[in-house]
């Protein structure tokens, strides 16, 4: 009779287990198949099965974070690194639903919680406060949050903090569970797991948020020297402009019948050279974005990129200073993200190709940047944290992007691959 009702109660805990690691990593019965799933649940239970008989308690818990990411690789066919961050957190939520159980047994009921610790009833009670607490939709989210941000980071040593971590609470559980039945250190238990977690994510957020302001940083102080090289340009310009004007007053005064072929010659090269560069990117919408796509594509041709602009006239009636100063400043961190991204894509390459467009369709102001590339890209690895392309020390400008987007909801963003162009849409929503 024990081993059966140790036999439901792991059936039970798997299951709902299996349920908040779906909810956490957003898949469900029918995306991964009604098969898959029931061969995970029944693999998990005949560990804890297994676990129960044969290992000590704080053993069978710092197990349970690498048990689960096999069973995800090879069974859910989930990727490594998310699959062990997302055993952890699930380990988290399991640790703390049988700490409140251990609460609620001990204050609630008054009786000695290892009546019913490792039978049916235990389990059962772990398995619903499990299923309570995923189903709190800002915990839920926050958890989704968290998977993203260390599943996505390149700095390997959170995955030893981690173990570290659940080793730490896998001591806690045991020592509190069979060396003393005392109610208060449930609670100190449960205070200790949340704020080492607390910390420990803090920690990453802060890291992680320390290399998005030097990535900031890094990029203004290129825009800088950008700017500074314009202006040294400039300079030059200004001074070619005051000999060729020199030039022009000599041949007047010796009355050069040349005077007028010369002048001719300076207005078309001139004209060819700035004019319609600047007539086009004059219909883009004032607010700062006209000025940041003029100075990156100059940036551009300096470089020798070859350069198709194709801006529609009906983007003249596009207001972006009435969208308000945090939407203007978003879309133009966006825009320069992506020209950025596409400058240096194709600098090397002996083809520079960039193409430009934008339009005003249907209350959207719809902008196009496509430009060619060599090697491989990966679309869906693409918004991560430290994706490049470029070695180390690059990768944060796409997901500062996605961040400015999904945080917009007038602001949409598709990429797709064309043979070897990769394009880039911004969608501003203008209803």
């Amino acid at each position: 009779m024990k081993i059966l009702f140790d036999f439901l109660g792991a059936l039970i805990l798997s299951i709902s287990t299996t349920y908040a690691i779906g909810k956490i990593m957003d898949f469900s019965i029918k995306k991964v198949g009604i098969v898959r799933y029931i061969i995970a649940i029944l693999t998990l239970s005949v560990y804890l099965i297994i676990s129960y008989h044969s290992t000590m308690i704080f053993l069978r818990y710092l197990m349970f974070i690498f048990v689960i990411p096999l069973i995800l690789i090879s069974i859910m066919k989930r990727q490594f690194k998310e699959s062990f961050v997302t055993s952890f957190l699930a380990f988290i939520l399991i640790a703390i639903s049988e700490l409140l159980f251990a609460i609620f047994i001990s204050f609630i009921l008054k009786t000695d919680i290892e009546n019913f610790y490792g039978v049916l009833i235990g389990n059962i009670g772990v398995a619903i406060i499990l299923l309570i607490l995923i189903k709190i939709p800002k915990l839920l989210d926050l958890l989704k949050s968290w998977l993203e941000k260390i599943s996505t980071s390149k700095r390997y040593y959170l995955i030893a903090l981690i173990v570290t971590l659940c080793f730490s609470i896998s001591i806690v559980v045991y020592i509190n569970y069979f060396d003393t039945t005392t109610r208060l250190r449930f609670i100190l238990s449960l205070i200790v797991i949340i704020t080492y977690t607390v910390i420990t994510l803090f920690l990453f957020n802060e890291k992680n948020n320390s290399s998005k302001i030097q990535y900031e940083y890094e990029n203004a102080l290129n825009n800088l020297n950008e700017y500074e090289k314009m202006l040294d340009f400039q300079k030059v310009a200004n001074h070619e402009n005051k000999n060729q004007l020199l030039v022009i007053k000599g041949m007047i005064d010796k009355k050069d019948s040349k005077v007028n072929e010369y002048i001719d010659s300076i207005v078309l090269e001139k004209s060819e050279d700035n004019e319609d560069f600047l007539y086009r990117t004059n219909i883009i919408p004032s607010g700062g974005l006209r000025g940041l796509v003029y100075y990156k594509l100059l940036s551009m041709r300096e470089r020798g990129i070859n350069i198709n602009l194709d801006i529609s006239s009906k983007v003249r009636k596009i207001e972006l200073e009435k969208m308000g100063v945090g939407l203007n400043k978003d879309l133009c961190k966006i825009m320069g993200v992506i020209l950025d991204n596409a400058k240096k894509a194709v600098e090397d390459l002996e083809q520079k190709n960039i193409d430009i467009a934008m339009n005003y369709i249907d209350n959207e102001f719809v902008i196009i940047v496509a430009n060619n590339f060599e090697g491989d890209l990966d679309l869906n690895e693409m918004d991560n944290i430290g994706y490049t392309t470029k070695g180390s020390g690059h990768g944060y400008g796409l997901a500062l992007m996605k961040q400015l987007i999904d945080k917009n909801s007038r602001l949409y963003n598709k990429k797709n691959i064309y043979g070897q162009k990769f394009v880039q849409k911004v969608i501003l929503d203008l209803k």
